[in-house]
């Protein structure tokens, strides 16, 4: 994988932690169960919350406070997957979703955490089968499934040209589905660089760049596949390109990380790939002769 690549796929997928309102909402949740007294229901939503403010000992004991308070009350089983999903512990994990399952019915949150504790576990196989059924149970499925499931074919494939093409089928289902989304072209992209498919990597990069109102970063990666594909030429017009976009940008934005790193990769690839100041080179680049005179 190219650096570029790494960084945009790492960039595509990732989903920042946000805690903004979660501790208000704990306040609000204690202050009701202040007025309400005891109830099975709010100590179930605090222990989400404490959960994903990663306090996991204190989410642990309000599941157990709204158990004792009444063993049935719904997502009970889901909450104690989730959490025991998040610590690692598969087994628990697993057991809890399935008594969930059995008394609530099934759903693609249920079977995601299941193919989590199974690919925990070191089952790939039983991942993804967990994994597909959640795709088939959703009716607006996040791009990170598509690819969380493409990641697992692959693992769990007996060869890894298999494993390729089994991924790439889950992308391209993906892509059919939700569109050019970045974050499901850019690992399609690397499986086609992968297996030497520079045109069909070039292609979904000119989806990318059609559909994008900034597109300086596709146009960069454009370039590296270019180069990787042995077409330095095309490679600087794409790089020439992608630095002329990031030119256009107010300094504000130039100055975010992503871009700084994108425009110091931009400097050293065209100072890799020296233009020809003399012209195109021909067969024989020496000029040519006058004819001598005839007697």
């Amino acid at each position: 994988m190219t650096p570029l690549l790494s960084l945009l796929l790492c960039v595509s997928l990732s989903g920042a932690l946000v805690h903004d309102g979660l501790d208000e909402r704990l306040h609000d949740i204690a202050h009701r169960l202040e007025e309400s007294g005891p109830r099975a229901d709010l100590y179930l939503r605090r222990a989400d919350v404490l959960r994903r403010l990663g306090r996991h000992e204190e989410a642990f004991a309000d599941l157990l406070r709204a158990g004792e308070l009444d063993p049935d009350v719904p997502g009970l089983g889901l909450a104690r997957g989730r959490l025991c999903v998040d610590v690692g512990w598969w087994g628990a994990a697993e057991g809890a979703l399935e008594t969930h399952r059995a008394r609530e019915g099934d759903g693609h949150e249920v079977s995601s955490l299941l193919a989590d504790a199974a690919l925990g576990a070191g089952r790939r196989a039983d991942a993804v089968a967990h994994r597909r059924r959640a795709l088939a149970l959703h009716d607006a499925p996040p791009p990170d499934l598509f690819v969380q499931l493409a990641r697992e074919v692959r693992a769990a494939a007996a060869d890894a040209e298999t494993g390729r093409a089994e991924a790439l089928a889950v992308l391209e289902e993906g892509l059919a589905r939700l569109g050019a989304l970045a974050s499901l072209v850019l690992p399609a992209v690397e499986l086609d660089r992968e297996a030497g498919r520079w045109d069909d990597a070039l292609e979904r990069l000119r989806a990318l760049v059609d559909a994008s109102p900034r597109a300086e970063r596709w146009l960069a990666l454009r370039g590296d596949v270019l180069a990787e594909a042995g077409r330095p030429d095309e490679a600087r017009v794409a790089w020439l390109a992608a630095r002329d976009a990031l030119d256009t940008l107010p300094a504000h934005r130039r100055s975010t990380p992503l871009l700084r790193e994108l425009d110091a990769h931009l400097v050293r690839a065209l100072a890799a790939s020296p233009v020809d100041t003399e012209g195109t080179p021909t067969d024989d680049p020496s000029p040519a002769e006058p004819p001598e005179e005839q007697p």
